[in-house]
């Protein structure tokens, strides 16, 4: 198990995979965390109704605290829209006639 702190309440969740969307326990908000070896980011669920805004304050709070390997992101995964599954790829090719 891992301890991630919610990026919306500072609480700690205990999680055993932070790389999967999950709501926190305390205040129901879903995140992520993903480490790319040398930044750490932090997905917020681009459901919430001021995801932008999330993003930009813990921006903001991080780069105060000198946390500059930090990133806050909005989730923008193909599976969670519209186009979601294999009929996305399914769209006729533009063909130029010769």
């Amino acid at each position: 198990m891992e301890s991630v702190a919610c990026p919306y309440c500072e609480k700690q969740n205990h999680t055993s995979n932070p790389r999967i969307m999950a709501a926190c326990a305390y205040c129901g908000n879903r995140f992520a965390e993903a480490n790319t070896g040398y930044l750490e980011l932090v997905i917020i669920d681009r459901g919430l109704e001021n995801a932008a805004g999330v993003v930009d304050d813990l921006m903001a709070k991080w780069r105060q605290a000198g946390e500059l390997d930090r990133k806050a992101i909005v989730d923008r995964r193909v599976e969670l829209s519209d186009y979601a599954g294999p009929e996305r790829r399914l769209s006729p090719a533009l063909v130029t006639p010769l």
